[in-house]
């Protein structure tokens, strides 16, 4: 079978894999220039790290293993500690760097971006390229991101939701702040105004730290990093001086602004012989923390439904019917939380929800 995959990320690439090792013929194509490093870290719960491993050895992949959660006030009065199942926190660039090889770099075409498909009785035969390639295929599978060029030949132009919350993230390569708790994710809680600060460690020397804002608080545009360094002191003043430390040892080249914004469940992911995967498919906020896990079980579930389901149009429904659920579920827990985040008065810090994920279903989970 001829599978042809639209963008070089997570999804695309472990379902490349999976799918290169059970004999089909599969390319990818990258609308980046070269191996998308875009990003900074992010968390991958246990099952997500075992089927990683069934890929290869991720004891080259660096990271650092999270197993607990500490959330304070803005004064650093701890509000709740959580013993966590262990989560790996991993900076995109390393995961990408460690799928690639993987896969198979002769077989990504950088810098081709999809331009179109062709098709013959409403089932696509051929995708084309802007660097003026095509390809033909029996299964094209869209895991070209938020802004995905293959959903929108499916459903038309997507409807996002207002960005109300917006994220400033940056990376910190410092020993001394991680050495007094080096599996410990530290977040601290405005509760009366829709502001927190996060900071995760990704090694034994550097960490990822976050600021989450009600986008009412800094409405000023960002035009140059600068900018973005400014609203990061401007928004934690009311911060300890723990904080501000993080933020006074910060390379600024390497933050950067995500506005967050999510869109309705899908009602299929798949057209044809289209299928999206990934971020492509749905897309949640942060504050669920499961975008990458959500991208490694698409893959495995793509997969293995098309092993199982000779039938395009069947592999592809119950790829849906497992995954559908579980997805809805970390949409609704995005949007309760930003809910919560942006009208914290009148509610109790100490009874917020925190969602992580189940190790075997992939469905938010709320532990107190």
């Amino acid at each position: 079978m001829r599978i042809v995959i639209i963008g070089a990320g997570i999804a695309g690439l472990v379902f490349g894999i999976r799918m290169r090792r059970r004999g089909h013929q599969v390319t990818i194509h990258e609308r980046a220039e070269g191996i998308p490093l875009h990003g900074n870290a992010f968390m991958v719960h246990g099952e997500g790290l075992e089927m990683l491993r069934s890929l290869g050895d991720t004891n080259l992949l660096p990271g650092q293993m999270i197993d607990r959660f500490i959330m304070m006030r803005p004064n650093g009065e701890v509000i709740r500690q959580l013993d966590m199942d262990p989560w790996q926190c991993v900076k995109r660039s390393d995961l990408i760097r460690f799928l690639v090889p993987l896969f198979g770099e002769d077989n990504i075409h950088f810098g081709s971006p999809l331009s179109h498909f062709n098709y013959e009785e409403g089932k696509a035969v051929s995708a084309v390229f802007e660097d003026g390639r095509v390809e033909l295929g029996d299964i094209f599978v869209g895991a070209d991101g938020r802004l995905s060029k293959v959903r929108e030949t499916i459903f038309g132009e997507t409807s996002f939701s207002d960005v109300e919350v917006n994220e400033i993230l940056g990376l910190v390569r410092d020993p001394a702040l991680i050495s007094e708790a080096p599996s410990v994710f530290h977040k601290y809680q405005d509760g009366e105004r829709g502001l927190s600060f996060g900071f995760i460690p990704y090694s034994s020397d550097e960490l990822i730290w976050y600021i989450q804002y009600d986008v009412r608080l800094w409405p000023t545009p960002f035009e140059t990093k600068d900018d973005i360094k400014q609203a990061s002191f401007g928004l934690l003043q009311a911060f300890p001086d723990s904080v501000k430390a993080v933020i006074e040892k910060t390379d600024f080249e390497t933050a950067y602004l995500w506005k967050t914004r999510d869109f309705n469940p899908l009602p299929r992911f798949h057209e044809s012989n289209r299928v999206l995967i990934g971020d492509a498919a749905h897309l949640a906020l942060p504050f669920t923390s499961a975008g990458t896990t959500n991208a490694i079980y698409d893959a495995q579930a793509l997969a293995d439904c098309l092993e199982r389901h000779p039938d395009l149009d069947s592999a592809f429904t119950h790829y849906y019917q497992q995954r559908i659920e579980a997805v809805s579920e970390h949409l609704h827990w995005g949007r309760q939380l930003k809910h919560s985040f942006l009208h914290p008065k009148g509610q109790s810090l100490d009874a917020l929800q925190t969602p992580l994920i189940s190790k075997l279903t992939g469905k938010a989970e709320s532990v107190r």
